[in-house]
């Protein structure tokens, strides 16, 4: 099975983190079977190394977040919320590299323009998301910045199994969005 071929390929290259940048599930209710496959990748994974997630549009933000804390103490790092954008988990490489990771779960311009203070487009949730990023990044000296996003950035190529988020343009935003970040790890295309 494929979790168990990851689960041996991260110990086997001694991964530091491992990534999950939303569409965990297909959708917000997932089958059972499929929350114990997630939950036993997880396990798996996190007995290797920590593992962040931040949920995208397939997911139920509410029901990927649920017990967040108690699971972060295990090594599962989940950015559900919008008050957690701005929250890094702060990690240090084998090499002594200090590393601030940052999620923004898929952001719906309707629901939270509002609560972000920004245009009602996606380019306007994100930017703003990526303010509250910065703010926190200001006496944090020398470190590494990733951002773990899902959002449909101009310029990606949607598979079939994608459906249309947009209503006169407003479903993308541009890449520039993410300018002074040292990596973005994007989910959403599949």
């Amino acid at each position: 099975v494929f979790v168990d071929w990851l689960i041996a390929l991260v110990a086997a290259e001694q991964v530091e983190l491992v990534l999950i940048a939303g569409d965990v599930y297909d959708r917000a209710v997932p089958p059972t079977e499929s929350v114990q496959l997630f939950d036993r990748a997880l396990i798996g994974l996190s007995d290797v190394c920590p593992v962040f997630i931040t949920p995208g549009n397939h997911d139920s933000a509410v029901r990927l977040g649920f017990g967040s804390g108690l699971v972060s103490a295990n090594g599962v790092h989940i950015r559900s919320e919008i008050a957690d954008i701005g929250v890094p988990l702060e990690i240090t490489g084998r090499d002594g590299t200090r590393v601030v990771v940052y999620g923004i779960p898929y952001l719906q311009p309707e629901v939270v323009f509002a609560k972000l203070e920004a245009d009602r487009t996606h380019s306007g949730v994100l930017t703003a998301a990526m303010g509250l990023i910065s703010a926190d990044l200001v006496d944090r000296g020398e470190t590494r910045v990733v951002v773990v996003s899902h959002a449909f950035i101009t310029g990606g190529s949607a598979s079939e199994s994608e459906r249309s988020l947009e209503i006169g343009g407003i479903g993308d935003a541009p890449s520039s969005v993410f300018t002074g970040v040292d990596y973005v790890a994007m989910g959403h295309l599949h």
